[in-house]
């Protein structure tokens, strides 16, 4: 399988078991992959601090430190850093655990090459969409307290459909984007309308 990717991706397999990461390593690296090893938490937060990855694989029990609590580490001190993790075991509650650790999915040894591949290149590619909804999402949820016919349209969906302002927000983006227009315009639309019915409303109501 051929994967489009400029560069090498960059990865640290973190495993107490030399023969896993050694085997590992090989196969990884024939298929063109950047692999860096270590055989345990202090010695992965050692590569964490002088190198930089685009995937981190981790065993879930080490001795020392823990898979999991590394996870924490990576979470805290690395956001944008994927991982996933590799373990013997395969149960709900230890996956769930791992889930619960910002795992982007989660594998049971024995695993091979052909195996881990794909889940690798998966796992990046959805790490880097993650970043890109969670990147938009907060320039579009920016511009409703900067601009002020966003701000207002958003008002008028709120009271006229009982939403919340994040569901609001959502429905004149879905709108404006059904309608190939820019979310700015739909608001001015939406409020040149409103104008429109209040001005009828009050010549109504005299």
């Amino acid at each position: 399988m051929t994967y489009g990717w400029d560069a090498p991706i960059q990865l640290l397999l973190v495993d107490d078991d030399q023969l896993v990461t050694s085997t590992l390593k090989r196969g990884l690296s024939a298929r063109g992959l950047d692999v860096t090893t270590a055989h345990s938490a202090d010695d992965a937060r050692a590569q964490l601090q002088t190198g930089a990855f685009d995937l981190v694989i981790i065993d879930t029990k080490m001795p020392g430190e823990s898979g999991i609590e590394l996870a924490d580490h990576i979470e805290s001190a690395y956001p944008e850093l994927p991982h996933i993790f590799l373990s013997a075991y395969g149960d709900a509650e230890t996956v769930a655990e791992a889930v619960r650790h910002g795992a982007l999915t989660y594998l049971v040894k024995p695993v091979n090459v052909d195996q881990l591949l794909p889940v690798i290149y998966s796992a990046i590619e959805r790490n880097h969409d993650l970043h890109r909804w969670r990147s938009s999402t907060e320039r579009l949820t920016g511009a409703v307290g900067t601009n002020r016919d966003i701000s207002a349209a958003v008002g008028l969906v709120m009271a006229h459909h009982a939403m919340t302002k994040d569901e609001a927000f959502e429905a004149l983006r879905q709108h404006a984007r059904s309608e190939n227009k820019r979310i700015v315009d739909i608001a001015r639309a939406m409020i040149k309308a409103s104008d429109v019915l209040a001005r009828y409303g009050a010549d109504d109501a005299s």
